[in-house]
């Protein structure tokens, strides 16, 4: 092979990985998958009823989504552990485990419904178990929130 064809097989090559990366990328950011991975991930039904939109290929990346729904738990009785007419969450990569942190976290019009049942389960804990609990939130900030009990 001479040289001139190899260099331009590498270049196709690198080409079409970026290629591909960018389609990965683009999967992630859809509406559906993240919101699979985030009900798979807190075992609670996420709903988007309002615009979403995902930032991912940024230093922080960025989150907004409208007429938010959050499930309770399966551990809790059913129905809804919030709705909130407007979210934003801005995140934070490290090079450390957890690997994700929550740099901004805003919820405008949040109605929170916290329950607690009789044998101290409570559908606004991250688990079933004692333990865990959601990622390092660094900033909240929930204007109008109301909360029920």
């Amino acid at each position: 092979m001479t040289p001139a064809r190899a260099r331009l097989l590498r270049a196709g090559a690198a080409v079409l990985v970026v290629l591909l990366a960018l389609a990965g990328v683009a999967v992630l950011s859809s509406k559906t998958v993240l919101l699979h991975l985030v009900t798979a991930r807190t075992g609670r039904k996420i709903t988007v009823n309002g615009a979403f939109t995902a930032r991912l290929l940024r230093v922080h990346p960025h989150l907004t989504a409208d007429e938010v729904t959050i499930g309770n738990p399966s551990w809790a009785p059913p129905g809804d552990l919030a709705e909130i007419a407007h979210a934003e969450l801005e995140f934070d990569w490290r090079w450390s485990l957890p690997p994700l942190v929550l740099e901004r976290l805003s919820l405008h019009g949040a109605r929170w419904h916290l329950e607690r049942d009789e044998h101290d389960l409570a559908n606004w804990r991250a688990h079933e178990e004692i333990g865990g609990g959601p990622p390092l939130i660094r900033s909240i900030d929930m204007p109008d929130a109301q909360v029920d009990l």
